[in-house]
């Protein structure tokens, strides 16, 4: 007796046999730590212009087809026309480059030195207090409220503004 099979399941048979099976998605690498630096151009009060230099020390995050994430602990040094500042913190980046990012944000504590004619503050003057910088498209924004650590007769709270060119 001869067995038969319908037309339908032998066509089934015949093409699943060979096929394969679709490639597994690439794994998510972990996160990497290391040094991401940063730097930047900006204007402001109190320092006036400003150049900034810094790096991230944290977790780097690279995918296939995605943007490189990079988030710890910036450590930034800024020096202008009117003063010097360094900024301590936890930051985080998305499509991270040396100049900026997509978007991020920092939080950080920060010491502002004053001295030749900074904007809205007396000069040789000591500030701390802390600080936001919002980056987006390259383009950072800082904001902050310091107190005078020293002795002074001008007034005791000092507000630091920033637009510049990277993070």
């Amino acid at each position: 007796m001869l067995l038969t099979m319908p037309p339908a399941l032998l066509l089934t048979l015949t093409l699943s046999a060979g096929a394969q099976a679709p490639p597994s998605p690439e794994p998510v690498a972990p996160a990497q730590p290391g040094w991401s630096p940063t730097y930047a151009v900006r204007a402001g009060g109190p320092l006036l212009g400003s150049v900034s230099a810094g790096v991230i020390r944290g977790r780097r995050r690279e995918q296939p087809d995605a943007c490189p994430s990079v988030g710890g602990w910036l450590l930034r040094g800024e020096a202008g026309v009117g003063g010097g500042r360094v900024d301590v913190g936890p930051a985080f980046t998305y499509c991270y480059s040396r100049f900026g990012a997509l978007a991020g944000a920092a939080l950080t504590g920060s010491l502002v030195r004053t001295w030749g004619r900074p904007l809205g503050a007396e000069a040789n003057r000591t500030y701390a207090g802390p600080s936001l910088t919002l980056g987006a498209a390259d383009w950072s924004l800082g904001l902050g409220v310091v107190w005078r650590i020293d002795a002074g007769e001008d007034g005791d709270t000092l507000f630091t503004w920033s637009v510049g060119r990277g993070f």
